[in-house]
Formats: C-alpha cells, structure tokens, sequence
C-alpha cells in the first residue's frame, strides 16, 4: 500500500476540492441526463401520480430504463411482484458493470466504499471510467457520480412541474438525447480501440435478433452484452500483463 498506510486506518471524511475536480468532471454527462430524466418527470405527471412518486423513484431507484418500465408498469396496475421482477431483470446487467468496476479498483477500498460507488454507478458512467486507462481517487470518482445523480433528481422535478401543455414533439424528442450521450461516449473508444467498433454491430444484431424471437427486454440486454463480451474477448488482447489495472493517485480513500 502506498504511503505505508494500513488499510484499517482508511477514514472516510470527504476532501472537498477532489471530489468538487470529479463534479466538475461529471457536468457535461450530467447536462447530457436532464432531458431524459425531465421526459420521465413528464410521464409520471401524464400518468397522473403524485409529485412525490417520480421525485421518489429517482432518488432511490435511481435507474433510468428500469424507472420508464416501472411507472409505465404501475400506471396499468400491474401487480407489485411483476414490477418488481420485471425492474430486477432489467437492471441485472449492473451486476456485470460492477463487477468489472471491481477488479480495477484499488483493494484498499472497504465494503463502504464500494457500495457507494456501486450505489452511483450507471450505464453512462461506466462507459466513461471504462473508457480511461486508470481510474482517479475514489472521492473524485464520488464526485464525478453524485453530480450525474444530482442532474437526474433535478431534471425529474423540473419534469413534474413543467406544464401540462408540453408540445407532444418536444416530450418526445427530450428521450433521444440518451442516445446521443452513448454514442458521444463510444466514439473516443473505438477511435482508440477500431475492433471496438464490430463489438458495437455484434450487440445490435444480438439484440435486434433477439426482439425479432419476441425476448423480453431485460435478458435482451443481458444475452446481448454478455455474447458482446465473449465476443470482445476473441477480438481484443489483453494488455496489462498483470491483470491488474494502474490508477492514478494515493490509493487511500481519505484524501
């Protein structure tokens, strides 16, 4: 361990200046969120719930695809256990993110830590600490996740009180952006990596394939990311003869 540090001496106290460095990192994905979480603030609103309930959902469910199926769900009083079940599948390709996010970071990190950056982490986030070489200290990762969490909440409130008269076009095209973040983050990686590319055509023809046999959406994107993986490994040659990814900075957590 670096700087002689005993694991068990690992404070968690917050140093403000890097964790405000991974905010300010997260703040162009985090503009990127809000008009995909304002549509769902939208939808719930159209749906007739509370304000409380869409408010509610993203701060503890906190899982954009999972949240449309859901109050789309609930909206046609489908039974709690369904919803349930139904939001567990979908959201089941989290345990393969965290578990790659796992190996690369530092052994020095507690239960805690880990929760907490497991708690934060999504889809987009991911896909952007994947894309770097190493991976920062843990409260600028912190950051970096709260500030993507903190555009989610604050997009769906400004969704459950916008007015009613929403142009139809509009609510509609706010989800697209969701799109364009992908693929805004996917580009620098197959530019650094062009066998990335087959990677991405591999998981659109698993998944398209997939809803041409009529397979639910959640073992949709389970089948296709884990076959895009597999395929990933017969593609791409593991650099880092060790196993183990660099990162960057002190590995302790109280900075």
């Amino acid at each position: 361990m670096k700087n002689g540090e005993e694991p068990s001496k690992l404070k968690f106290k917050i140093p403000f200046k890097t964790a405000a460095a991974g905010i300010r990192e997260g703040l162009p994905l985090a503009f990127g969120y809000l008009p995909v979480s304002v549509t769902f603030g939208i939808l719930a609103k159209a749906y007739g719930f509370p304000v409380a309930v869409p408010i509610l959902m993203s701060l503890l469910v906190y899982a954009g695809s999972s949240q449309f199926v859901g109050i789309q769900m609930m909206a046609m009083g489908t039974s709690p256990v369904q919803i349930v079940l139904t939001i567990f599948i979908v959201n089941i390709r989290h345990f393969l993110m965290g578990t790659t996010m796992t190996q690369r970071l530092s052994p020095d990190y507690k239960s805690r830590h880990r929760a907490l950056l497991g708690y934060f982490l999504t889809d987009e986030a991911f896909v952007y600490l994947s894309s770097r070489e190493t991976l920062p200290d843990f409260w600028h990762m912190v950051g970096f996740e709260f500030s993507l969490y903190m555009a989610w909440i604050s997009g769906t409130a400004i969704g459950t009180f916008a007015p009613s008269q929403l142009s139809p076009i509009l609510s509609a095209s706010l989800g697209i952006t969701i799109y364009a973040l992908f693929i805004s983050l996917l580009i620098p990686t197959v530019k650094r990596e062009k066998k990335m590319a087959l990677l991405c055509i591999g998981a659109g023809v698993f998944s398209y394939v997939l809803a041409a046999y009529h397979v639910p959406t959640g073992w949709r994107i389970i089948i296709a990311t884990v076959g895009s993986a597999l395929l990933g490994t017969l593609l791409i040659k593991e650099t880092h003869l060790d196993g183990e990814f660099e990162r960057e900075g002190d590995a302790s957590c109280d900075k």
